[in-house]
C-alpha cells in the first residue's frame, strides 16, 4: 500500500511536532488562539482543557498515522469524525482549526519554515477531509484509496462538499 503522503512529509511533520512539544505547550497555545473567536469559544464552554490538550496531542500523532496509512490511525480518525459529527461542528471551523494549529507550531518550532508549514497542512488536511466527509470518502480512507477522494469531492459539490483548500481560498 502506498502512503497518502510522502515519507519526507511525515518526517518533517513529526520532527516539527517533537520540537514544538519540547519548546512549549503546543496544545495550550493552539487552544488560546483557536477559542479566541467567540463562535468557537461557545463549543468549549464546559471543556476540561487539560484533558482536551492531551486528546489533541494524541490525535495529532494518530492523524499522522492515518496519513501514513496505518489502520490504527485510520480507526482513530473515523472515531474523531463520528464524535465531531455528533457535536454538530460546522465545516467552516476546520479552516480556523488548521490555521490556529499551524500558527501555534510556527511560534514554537525554531526551525519552522514554509516547507514545514506545508508538511503540517499535507498531514492534517486529509484528516480534516475525513472529518467533513461522506461515507464514500470514509470508505476510500479505510481501503487506502486516498487518490480517489478529490474526484468524490468534485462530483459531490452539489452536496456542499469542497476541499479545505477551496474553503480557505473563499475566506
Amino acid at each position: 500500500m502506498q502512503a497518502p503522503v510522502s515519507q519526507r512529509t511525515l518526517e518533517l511533520f513529526n520532527d516539527s511536532l517533537e520540537r514544538c512539544r519540547k519548546s512549549g505547550d503546543l496544545a495550550g497555545l493552539f487552544y488560546e488562539r483557536f477559542v479566541a473567536e467567540p463562535t468557537i469559544r461557545a463549543y468549549f464552554a464546559n471543556t476540561d482543557f487539560e484533558r482536551q490538550k492531551r486528546m489533541l496531542t494524541t490525535s495529532l500523532y494518530m492523524v499522522m498515522g492515518a496519513a501514513a496509512g496505518t489502520d490504527e490511525g485510520k480507526r482513530h480518525l473515523e472515531q474523531l469524525a463520528e464524535g465531531h459529527a455528533r457535536l454538530g461542528i460546522p465545516a467552516d471551523l476546520y479552516a480556523s482549526w488548521l490555521t490556529s494549529l499551524v500558527e501555534a507550531a510556527a511560534a514554537l518550532d525554531p526551525r519552522f519554515n514554509s516547507e514545514v508549514a506545508q508538511a503540517w497542512r499535507d498531514v492534517l488536511l486529509p484528516g480534516i477531509e475525513v472529518m467533513l466527509c461522506t461515507p464514500a470518502v470514509r470508505n476510500c480512507v479505510r481501503e487506502n484509496r486516498i487518490f480517489e477522494i478529490p474526484n468524490i469531492i468534485e462530483t459531490s459539490r452539489a452536496l456542499g462538499m469542497q476541499t479545505l483548500d477551496s474553503s480557505i481560498k473563499q475566506l
